[in-house]
């Protein structure tokens, strides 16, 4: 024990020394201060798709059918599941910034189906479900590639603790997007989102940072 003790105390000195590296400070220094912003805007306009789209489900399932109404929910939901494995398997072959350019474009092009086919809701909402997965799964590992090891629970820390400020605003977001055009406008909210998640996934480098 007393060897655990000294093996302890001196890891905490040698931590210590850095501490300064462990800053979130270190975050918005120039050499990082991009891929923090675009991480930024990765994991909270994913967060905000994901809602909004829950947020739109009361309206598409409005049928006085509860039964056709609970049936298309669980539809709706349940293609999270296989999501999941796809995203592990897209990281695998593609690369984890591929996989979340691919969610954030499936999201982008399928919020635009209600627009051309007006019975699509359910099938939009279904697929944006699926992708924006891809994008939540997989950012959290994306940080391991643009950060070094000692800033890489910080910046967790820090960019999801933005995102859920965005999450917060989003319920606002959507009353605003459907006064304007009841679903349809939750759509174009879910379209402005993904075309920005899908340009900082696309400038965001994909190489590890090295100290």
């Amino acid at each position: 024990e007393a060897e655990n003790l000294k093996v302890e105390s001196e890891l905490f000195l040698s931590l210590s020394k850095d501490k300064n590296d462990f800053s979130y400070m270190m975050l918005f220094k120039p050499i990082y201060l991009k891929s923090t912003i675009l991480f930024i805007i990765m994991t909270t306009f994913s967060a905000m798709v994901s809602l909004t789209n829950i947020y739109t489900l009361p309206l598409i399932f409005s049928s006085n059918n509860a039964e056709y109404n609970i049936s298309n929910m669980i539809i709706t939901q349940c293609v999270t599941i296989p999501a999941v494995v796809f995203a592990a398997i897209s990281s695998k072959f593609l690369g984890r910034k591929s996989t979340i350019i691919i969610g954030f474009s499936m999201c982008f092009f399928f919020s635009l189906l209600p627009f051309f086919y007006s019975k699509s809701f359910v099938i939009a909402s279904s697929i944006i479900n699926f992708f924006v997965m891809f994008i939540i799964c997989t950012a959290r590992l994306f940080v391991m590639e643009i950060y070094p090891t000692k800033l890489r629970d910080i910046s967790l820390a820090v960019v999801y603790a933005i995102a859920m400020i965005g999450e917060a605003i989003t319920p606002f977001l959507s009353d605003f997007s459907m006064g304007i055009s009841l679903i349809r406008g939750t759509y174009v909210q879910i379209n402005l989102l993904s075309f920005i998640g899908l340009v900082a996934s696309i400038i965001i480098s994909s190489e590890k940072k090295n100290e």
